[in-house]
C-alpha cells in the first residue's frame, strides 16, 4: 500500500533529519541511472526520489543525469570493496550510506554485514524493512570526486 510506504519514508527521513547535521550527504545504493532507468532486481526506477522528497535538509546522491560523465565516480565508488568504498565515500564527505534493499537479491544482507564488519553501525531502518541506513564517519576536511569532462571532439 503506497499510504504504509509513504509514512514508513516519513518516519526514517525524520529519525535521519533528527540525528544528522543539517547539510549532511546521504550516498545512495544500488547506483541507478536517472531519469528512466529500468528496474535494478525489486527496486523501481524512482525510488531513490523518495526521501529527497520528504527532506528538508539532507543531500541525497540520486539524481544526476544519465550519461553524463560527471557522475562516473558514484559508479566506481560502488564497485569498489565494501570497507574501501565506506573510507571513500568519508574522504568526499558523505555522513550516512542509504541502501534500498530491494535493489539486491539477497536483500542487501552481504553488504550490510560487510560494512558492520568495517565499524560502520546501521543508523536507522524503515518500518518497512526496505530501506537500511548506515552511519558514515565524514572527513572533517573532505575532498570532492574528480570531475570528468568529456574529452573535446
Amino acid at each position: 500500500c503506497v499510504g504504509r510506504t509513504v509514512e514508513s519514508d516519513r518516519a526514517l527521513v525524520a529519525q535521519l533529519e533528527s540525528t544528522l547535521p543539517v547539510g549532511s550527504r546521504v550516498f545512495q545504493l544500488p547506483v541507478m541511472d536517472h531519469p528512466e532507468a529500468p528496474p535494478i532486481h525489486k527496486m523501481w526506477p524512482y525510488a531513490h526520489l523518495r526521501p529527497y522528497l520528504l527532506s528538508t535538509h539532507l543531500r541525497f546522491s540520486h539524481g544526476s543525469h544519465k550519461g553524463r560523465p560527471r557522475e562516473q565516480w558514484q559508479r566506481e565508488v560502488a564497485e569498489l570493496p565494501t570497507a574501501e568504498m565506506a573510507t571513500k565515500l568519508e574522504e568526499y564527505g558523505f555522513g550516512a550510506l542509504y541502501v534500498n534493499r530491494n535493489g539486491y537479491p539477497e536483500r542487501g544482507a552481504r553488504l550490510l554485514e560487510e560494512l558492520a564488519a568495517s565499524g560502520r553501525p546501521i543508523l536507522a531502518e524503515s518500518r518497512q524493512g526496505d530501506l537500511t541506513v548506515i552511519e558514515l564517519f565524514p572527513s572533517a576536511t573532505p575532498v570532492l570526486p574528480e570531475h570528468r569532462r568529456p574529452a573535446p571532439r
